[in-house]
């Protein structure tokens, strides 16, 4: 389904684009961004509920800059894309390592730089983290009345 403008029966311009992917994950996907000519160009953003989010710069349908975050896997990369693969330069934050360098076709195929990456801000339960350490609320006192 597309909410926005269509020209000559195609998606342009801004808008929202929702759909059931035919793959067996019976999940539901929403892009919200540019389209041209019933393809994403331009600024948009994909949430691919299985998978993770895409956003950044499309250009014929394509993600070609921008980051992809996966909540599931605790990982993300920013930078260059191609066909759907890491490509260029990137930093990639995975398995508490961040990793800067260039990839061609998803492979690593040069690093530039390679250190301890900061963990995630919040885990499942939604509470914040500092460092290794959960910040769970205080229980709160009961006051002597």
């Amino acid at each position: 389904q597309w909410i926005g403008n269509c020209v000559n029966g195609y998606a342009e311009g801004e808008g929202k684009l929702v759909w059931k992917r035919q793959d067996g994950f019976q999940a539901q996907d929403t892009y919200v961004g540019q389209m041209k000519k019933g393809m994403r160009h331009g600024r948009g953003e994909l949430e691919a509920r299985e998978w993770g989010t895409y956003s950044g710069q499309w250009q014929d349908d394509e993600l070609v800059s921008g980051r992809f975050t996966s909540p599931n896997a605790n990982s993300s990369y920013s930078g260059g894309f191609l066909k759907g693969h890491y490509h260029g330069n990137g930093v990639r934050n995975s398995g508490g390592v961040r990793t800067k360098g260039n990839w061609e076709n998803g492979e690593l195929v040069e690093v530039i730089e390679k250190a301890p990456s900061p963990p995630p801000y919040r885990v499942s339960s939604g509470h914040p983290i500092q460092g290794n350490t959960v910040l769970k609320p205080k229980p709160k006192q009961e006051s002597a009345e």
